[in-house]
C-alpha cells in the first residue's frame, strides 16, 4: 500500500510531459556558463529544472498521450537533440568572448597570465575569464535571462513535443550564425590588433635602420604599456560593441526559429 502511495505521488509530481520538458531544459542548460558549473549544487539544479518545467508545463501541449515504448524512447532522444542544439548556440556566443580575450592577451603579452579553472580542469587566460564575467553582467543587465526563458518557451511552439526532424535550412542557419559571432569577435579585437601591428612594423624598421641597437629587450614593456592604455581607452567602445553583440545574438536565437519548418 505504501509503495502504491509513493508511486502515485511520483506520478503526480513528474508526469510524462514534465519529464520531456526537463530533458530538453537539462541538455539546454548544461551549455550555459552558469548552470554547467560544478560549484552549482546538484539538488538546487534539479529543483530549478523541476520547478521551471512544472511552470512551462501549463503552456506546452503533448500531441499524443498514448505513445508506444519505442515512440517514447525516440521522443526522449528528440528532446535531447533539440536541447543540445539550442545549448550549442548559446555556447557559441560565450565562446566568442573567450576568443576575444585570447586575441587581446596574446597581443598584450599576457599569455602567461593564466588561472586554473576547476570546471574544465585546465588553465585559461585571465583576461578571457575577466571578459566572460563582464559579458555575463551585461547579459543580466538587459534581462538576457528572461529572453532565454522566452526563447525556451517559444521553442515548444515551434518544436513541439512530438517526433519532428530538423531540415537542412535550420542547421545551415546555425552555421551562419556561428560564423557571424566569431567574425564579430575579431572585429572587436581589431581595436588592439591594428595599433600593435603598426608598432611591430615600426620596431622592425628601427631594427633594419639601426641593427646595433637591441630593441627586443625594450619592446616587451612597451607593448604591455601600450596594450594597457588601449584597453583603458577603448573600454567604453568595447562595452557598446559587447552589448550590441549580445543583443543581436539573443534576438537571432529567438527569432531565427520562426523560419524553421517542421516535417514529420
Amino acid at each position: 500500500m505504501n509503495l502504491n502511495y509513493n508511486f502515485m505521488i511520483v506520478n503526480f509530481l513528474i508526469n510524462k510531459k514534465i519529464l520531456l520538458i526537463m530533458i530538453r531544459l537539462f541538455f539546454f542548460c548544461i551549455f550555459v556558463p552558469f548552470f554547467n558549473s560544478i560549484y552549482f549544487n546538484k539538488k538546487i539544479k534539479f529543483l530549478f529544472f523541476y520547478l521551471t518545467s512544472y511552470l512551462i508545463n501549463f503552456f506546452v501541449f503533448l500531441h499524443s498521450k498514448n505513445h508506444e515504448k519505442i515512440d517514447i524512447f525516440l521522443l526522449f532522444l528528440n528532446q535531447i537533440f533539440i536541447g543540445c542544439l539550442m545549448g550549442l548556440i548559446v555556447q557559441c556566443i560565450f565562446s566568442s568572448i573567450f576568443l576575444i580575450g585570447e586575441i587581446i592577451s596574446s597581443l598584450l603579452g599576457l599569455s602567461f597570465f593564466t588561472i586554473f579553472e576547476k570546471d574544465v580542469s585546465s588553465n585559461s587566460l585571465f583576461l578571457s575569464r575577466f571578459l566572460n564575467i563582464v559579458v555575463i553582467l551585461f547579459f543580466l543587465s538587459f534581462n538576457g535571462h528572461i529572453l532565454f526563458l522566452q526563447m525556451f518557451i517559444k521553442s515548444f511552439q515551434l518544436l513541439p513535443l512530438k517526433l519532428c526532424f530538423l531540415n537542412y535550412n535550420y542547421i545551415f542557419s546555425i552555421v551562419k550564425f556561428s560564423s557571424f559571432i566569431f567574425s564579430y569577435s575579431l572585429l572587436i579585437s581589431i581595436y588592439f590588433l591594428f595599433p600593435i601591428l603598426m608598432l611591430h612594423i615600426l620596431f622592425f624598421l628601427f631594427m633594419r635602420i639601426m641593427p646595433d641597437i637591441f630593441f627586443v629587450s625594450c619592446s616587451v614593456p612597451i607593448f604591455f604599456l601600450l596594450g594597457m592604455f588601449l584597453l583603458i581607452f577603448f573600454l567604453p567602445v568595447i562595452k557598446i560593441y559587447l552589448i550590441y553583440f549580445l543583443k543581436k545574438s539573443l534576438f537571432f536565437v529567438i527569432f531565427f526559429l520562426k523560419k524553421f519548418k517542421i516535417f514529420i
